[in-house]
């Protein structure tokens, strides 16, 4: 298989760190016979003079900061398409893949057909690992990781299926697919809950959804976690609920529960629960954070 019928396709920010190691990963693994863009849409060109740099082999593409996440991944996809890509694999930066990662998954996308395999998602931060999950609108939840053994119900070989896909995180998508259902909806949702949104549009599609056992991606969450859930406070539970940066905005959440709660006209239900939910949970933490730091011992 030629090189560019398979494109990875990396939206960098500003993490010049993590792209290192992402790229390391890919070229590492074992298996070469792949296209890779990286669409720079940094503030600055520095990512993009590296990436020249250190692997001219790489096409990098240089975008705005206001393409945000879903912008971002869509110029890559969309020359990877004009190029006649055969396969995509869209890949966040804080993404490593493992030695043969790459092999096992070409080998379980040649057993089934119509469908996206994504690898298991290992977390470096917490070490959980995401096989399974799916969504779960009435209860106010956009995502809710089911446990291994209930995947094992549905596996075939290595492969376990699953209604969800989470993020840009190593998934092998054919270009017929990304044709037929279109590309992520940088319109409607410019950086979060786009992958939620394509995702469950090939599911209404009947395009099948699995993970595949024995390909494992690495998460590196530090750097997101710093700015993520556990510090929201530093920006304020108003900020996280109003701006479009915070996975948590009421805007784009909305938007997903009014195009695919389950329960026609009743969405109001699911945003209700979702942010009662968020709440309690929030102030959970925040209070369970500010009771830990009144119990260090001072040195």
């Amino acid at each position: 298989m030629d090189r560019h019928e398979i494109t990875v396709v990396i939206p960098a920010f500003k993490d010049y760190e993590q792209l290192k190691k992402c790229l390391l990963s890919l070229y590492n693994g074992g298996y070469t016979g792949f296209n890779l863009i990286v669409v720079d849409h940094g503030e600055t060109d520095v990512i993009t003079q590296w990436v020249m740099r250190e692997y001219p082999q790489v096409e990098c593409l240089r975008g705005t900061p206001s393409l945000w996440w879903t912008g971002a991944i869509n110029i890559g996809i969309r020359h990877a398409l004009d190029a006649r890509s055969k396969l995509i694999i869209p890949l966040n930066h804080d993404c490593y893949f493992r030695k043969d990662t790459f092999t096992a998954l070409l080998s379980s996308y040649s057993r089934v057909s119509n469908s996206i395999v994504a690898p298991v998602q290992h977390n470096l931060l917490d070490k959980k690992e995401l096989i399974c999950a799916t969504s779960c609108f009435l209860l106010g939840f956009l995502t809710v990781i089911l446990p291994e053994y209930w995947c094992r119900k549905k596996r075939s070989g290595n492969l376990r299926r699953t209604r969800l896909i989470i993020g840009g995180r190593g998934a092998l998508i054919s270009a017929d697919i990304f044709q037929s259902v279109g590309l992520f909806d940088e319109a409607a949702f410019p950086h979060y809950l786009a992958d939620h949104d394509f995702y469950l549009r090939c599911r209404k599609q009947k395009i099948g959804l699995y993970t595949c056992v024995n390909a494992i991606v690495d998460i590196d969450d530090n750097a997101r976690s710093k700015a993520g859930f556990e510090n929201i406070p530093q920006r304020g539970f108003i900020g996280s609920l109003i701006e479009r940066g915070s996975h948590r905005n009421l805007m784009d959440t909305n938007r997903l529960f009014s195009k695919y709660y389950p329960i026609p006209g009743f969405s109001f239900l699911g945003m209700s629960l979702y942010l009662i939910r968020y709440t309690l949970v929030y102030f959970y933490r925040f209070i369970f954070r500010k009771l830990s730091i009144f119990r260090t011992p001072c040195k």
